[in-house]
């Protein structure tokens, strides 16, 4: 048991000394440790460059996005990172998932005191917005950006 006392330091003093010389003086302290991006090979994203590409306000004309008022259906549609707001009606984005070049995103929706599951995948190329509807047979629409100039949505 002597001896095994004696070892433990001694072992802790050659680990020690095999490290070298690394410590920084207080006159010079070490670089911050910085972490690179990560980087998804697999899933190479263009046309809407990210899931920040869907979020903004969309209508489908253009005419529809200076359309304010509550009492008509031809309003623009508001979506964040975490909902969808369209006129009488709200959808929590519950999960979403990369697609190719696209997203596919679970919603939870309430419209006028009902609630639904919905599946949608969301494309953005250049200005225009095109949502595939899975559970209404992939029913596509096609969106406008309203505002297109950037942080104008």
């Amino acid at each position: 048991m002597k001896h095994a006392l004696l070892i433990a330091p001694a072992a802790a003093v050659l680990l020690l000394a095999a490290c070298g010389d690394q410590t920084n003086p207080p006159t010079e302290p070490a670089a911050p440790v910085t972490e690179a991006p990560m980087v998804n090979p697999t899933a190479p994203i263009q046309p809407g460059e990210g899931p920040e590409s869907f979020v903004g306000t969309w209508a489908a004309q253009e005419a529809w996005c200076e359309n304010t008022s509550a009492t008509t259906d031809q309003v623009p549609i508001r979506i964040s990172a975490e909902r969808f707001e369209g006129y009488e009606n709200r959808c929590d984005i519950t999960a979403i998932e990369q697609a190719g070049d696209s997203y596919d995103a679970s919603l939870s929706c309430e419209a006028e005191g009902m609630t639904s599951q919905e599946t949608v995948n969301m494309r953005v190329i250049g200005d225009r917005l095109t949502l595939t509807w899975a559970d209404r047979g992939n029913e596509a629409v096609q969106l406008v950006r309203c505002g297109a100039g950037p942080g104008q949505n």
